[in-house]
């Protein structure tokens, strides 16, 4: 069942990605000059594309694991028609179409009106495993045009190939494996836009960086990390923060590394650093033998190669609270969550209706607190059965860690903007997964990365917007949005006031049809949380 579960996603993002994957955009063609060289994209309705600019080198070769590299200069033109190939996927399923190691590379959708225009930069999500910008749903074109702004897409390296730590070791010429790098490329993919954006109408001293999931996890890691100064003004978080996977230690790291080379078979060779460089990556991928329902094991420790961040004294040298307490960064935040965020997840999982098996299912999740978390979240509260595990998992993997964040961020006088996302969606695509769901599951509901279809504004795999009060919430969102860009404020004098996230007042909106002012969202929920972390 789980295998067929994983298989019939994968066909669902395909058959939605094939077709926008191979095809060149249509139109007339225009010429930017950036610092590495002269690109060619396409103009066409108002709006340029260019798609597929390399960021930085290859991280191939002796360049696999190191932080990424500036590009090499071109002579001539270089045609930017088609968007890059994704990094090497390290799970499944995934809607990514083609992957490789040479994968640095980013997209840029530009109004063709006058600029300087916002820049919004988006970070796509997928557990730092998978994904890509390259996936038809994260195309930035409507959300250009619509709002007025530079929207910039970056693929980022993911899983073994992203987030691997090795110690130094001795008498090897092999350089420090130190981890970090996915987040270090974003942050090449941001010093990029600071060369070069104002050639694409963009202003390079307004830009919001924004991501879903594994995307609003690195976004927050971004803004706690003291290499992003004067990289980034504004942060939207969408489903996932700093705290919603555990940050590892250097030792921890460094152990999981060991792991990996030994998984493929490079740790008692002279060199393990040097056999693991050597190894192509369908070898790698042989030997670690990654199961097709990575993503929806029961504990995030079973993967493979879980990936985290890292303690590593230059990208996070404290753990990233610390940094986000310690911060006197400028930059204003949105971050929210879905109502409904854990269905997704624990939907082909076993969901006893006694408590016996309750109980049981929870340790599987939860070591030596089933009976205190059954105690808070009661069986018999919730029909069907499986909306127990669903709930339990949106307030400890996203809710309760964003209010964390949006609590630290205020507690340091920074404005925040807090959402939960309830608008009762269409996804028929994704509908089709639940006939694969087990007895008792939940159904899917606001489900983990709906909102995505509402902020870019483009129907597809992930949902569309079908009756009038959608697309009436998909439009104020793109406008919040887009008015956040802009000036770090999402009000304007058309939509309903969104007030500040404060501790004071803990007030968030609710996105739905008819757009509320609520407060203390899962309060009592978020205070067992808060004191006694889920660690994914």
């Amino acid at each position: 069942m789980r295998h067929l579960y994983s298989t019939v996603l994968t066909t669902l993002f395909l058959s939605t990605l094939l077709w926008i994957s191979g095809c060149i955009p249509t139109g007339e063609d225009v010429a930017v000059d950036t610092i590495y060289g002269t690109i060619i994209g396409k103009e066409e309705g108002g709006l340029q594309r260019f798609l597929g600019i390399p960021y930085a080198k290859p991280p191939t070769g002796m360049l696999r694991w190191q932080a990424p590299e500036p590009p090499s200069h071109w002579d001539g033109t270089r045609r930017a028609f088609r968007q890059a190939r994704a990094c090497v996927q390290t799970g499944s399923p995934t809607g990514a179409f083609g992957s490789q190691e040479d994968c640095l590379y980013l997209n840029v959708w530009t109004p063709s009106t006058p600029g300087p225009h916002p820049v919004m930069a988006w970070i796509h999500g997928g557990g730092l495993v998978i994904g890509s910008a390259n996936e038809a749903q994260y195309d930035g074109a409507t959300l250009a045009k619509a709002q007025d702004v530079v929207v910039v897409s970056m693929n980022y390296r993911l899983g073994y190939m992203g987030f691997l730590s090795l110690p130094q070791f001795a008498n090897t010429p092999t350089h420090s494996i130190t981890g970090n790098q996915g987040f270090l490329d974003q942050i090449a993919a941001l010093q990029w836009v600071q060369d070069n954006i104002t050639q694409f109408g963009g202003n390079p001293d307004n830009v919001t960086v924004f991501g879903e999931s594994a995307g609003a996890i690195s976004t927050c890691l971004l803004l706690a990390s003291p290499l992003t100064n004067n990289l980034m003004n504004k942060a939207i978080m969408q489903s996932g923060a700093c705290n919603t996977f555990k940050t590892s230690s250097k030792a921890e790291a460094e152990t999981l590394g060991l792991k990996f080379l030994q998984n493929i078979g490079c740790d008692n060779t002279n060199n393990p650093a040097a056999c693991a460089l050597s190894k192509p990556i369908d070898q790698i991928e042989l030997a670690l033998g990654i199961p097709p329902n990575e993503l929806f094991r029961e504990n995030f420790e079973d993967w493979v190669f879980p990936p985290s961040p890292a303690l590593d004294g230059h990208f996070l040298p404290d753990y990233p609270a610390e940094l986000l307490e310690q911060s006197s960064k400028n930059v204003p935040v949105i971050i929210g969550v879905n109502k409904d965020e854990g269905t997704l997840f624990v939907g082909i999982k076993e969901h006893p209706t006694d408590e016996a098996g309750y109980l049981e299912n929870l340790e599987k999740y939860y070591n030596g607190r089933s009976t205190e978390i059954a105690a808070i979240y009661p069986l018999d509260s919730f029909s069907p059965s499986g909306a127990a595990m669903a709930q339990i998992v949106t307030d400890a993997a996203m809710t309760c860690p964003s209010r964390d964040v949006a609590n630290i961020w205020d507690a340091t006088d920074h404005d925040v903007y807090y959402y939960q996302f309830t608008q009762d969606v269409s996804a028929p695509l994704m509908g089709i997964l639940e006939l694969f769901f087990t007895e008792n599951a939940a159904p899917l509901g606001t489900f983990h990365a709906a909102e995505i279809p509402y902020v870019f504004g483009l129907d597809g795999v992930l949902g569309e917007a079908v009756t009038s009060h959608q697309l009436q919430t998909r439009a104020a969102i793109m406008q919040y949005w887009g008015n956040f860009a802009r000036t770090g404020n999402p009000n304007d004098n058309e939509l309903s006031h969104w007030p500040l996230y404060t501790a004071e007042t803990q007030q968030h909106l609710q996105l739905d049809q008819s757009v509320e002012v609520a407060a203390y969202l899962r309060q009592s929920y978020c205070e067992y949380w808060w004191n006694n972390p889920a660690n994914f």
